[in-house]
């Protein structure tokens, strides 16, 4: 063993003449200690993760994530509120926010009727959603809110994302095999399937539509860094999409404009390096759209 960095232990190999002659090898557990799923392991790395969407254990995050602003967008549902829940009983996994009691919900302390309702609003307004925010905010192991578009786009529905196989998933753009073997497993978890089939249930969009305004953009790619000023990114993105353009996840080669906010990331010190990339304002990005 030595310090890694001079600071942070680090095995370097196994000395297994010095093992005491009684030593047992370490069996890992196969199966959640919270929900008894299947454990997956990370082939690149060391780490087991439960797949069930609906274990107790990680269901906290899942439902804080399903929440959050890049997902279903359900304003109010924070972490406080979704520990109240939690607490009280009122929830038991992602599908129950659209089951809510809100009459009883008003009569939690520091809540009342006014917080209830809007709260009844914004999981209403949530099922507005596009299925690639259904699908992002499912929160399935490496798919991020671009990779869940492209899902999207290629497969149009849940049920034909779910019917297909790796070698069809790697067709997608910027979908490897780590991603489309998380995809599979994903789908062959049955409390996952329960909890598709509950929330379309409850109306959420598991088809893709996008809206259409114009060829604009057409073959362009675009990226996004920093914060802008009229837009969320998530509403610029949509934008550009309404015009034909391509949001993809990094700078590289394929990337054609760079659209750059307050306080940019180091997407913008990349770009620069790169040199074929057109480094664009907000505005400049709005002309483009002819807005």
């Amino acid at each position: 063993m030595i310090k890694s960095g001079e600071i942070i232990p680090k095995i370097l190999g196994v000395v297994p003449e010095n093992r005491p002659a009684e030593s047992i090898e370490v069996e890992f557990p196969k199966s959640c200690p919270a929900c008894g799923s299947h454990l997956v392991k990370d082939e690149e790395g060391s780490i087991h993760y439960c797949s069930n969407s609906q274990c107790p254990a990680q269901l906290h995050k899942r439902v804080e994530h399903f929440a959050s602003r890049d997902a279903m967008d359900i304003s109010g549902l924070g972490e406080s509120l979704i520990n109240r829940l939690l607490k009280e009983g009122m929830i038991s996994g992602i599908a129950d926010i659209y089951n809510l009691d809100y009459d009883k919900l008003a009569q939690l302390d520091r809540l009342g009727r006014k917080s209830a309702q809007n709260l009844k609003f914004a999981i209403e307004d949530s099922k507005k959603r596009g299925f690639d925010r259904v699908l992002f905010a499912l929160g399935i192991r490496y798919v991020g809110s671009i990779t869940a578009r492209n899902l999207a786009e290629y497969f149009i529905s849940m049920d034909a994302l779910g019917a297909a196989d790796v070698d069809e998933l790697v067709k997608v753009k910027e979908v490897g095999e780590k991603i489309a073997q998380a995809i599979r497993a994903w789908f062959e978890v049955p409390e996952n399937i329960s909890l598709l089939n509950l929330l379309r249930s409850h109306g959420l969009n598991l088809t893709y539509s996008a809206e259409k305004r114009s060829d604009l953009l057409n073959g362009k790619t675009f990226l996004i860094t920093g914060t802008l000023e009229s837009f969320s990114r998530k509403e610029m993105e949509d934008l550009l999409m309404s015009h034909g353009g391509k949001i993809i996840s990094s700078v590289g080669s394929s990337l054609d404009y760079l659209i750059v906010g307050n306080k940019p990331g180091s997407k913008l010190d990349k770009a620069t390096k790169l040199g074929s990339v057109r480094i664009i304002s907000e505005e400049e990005a709005m002309q483009m759209m002819g807005m």
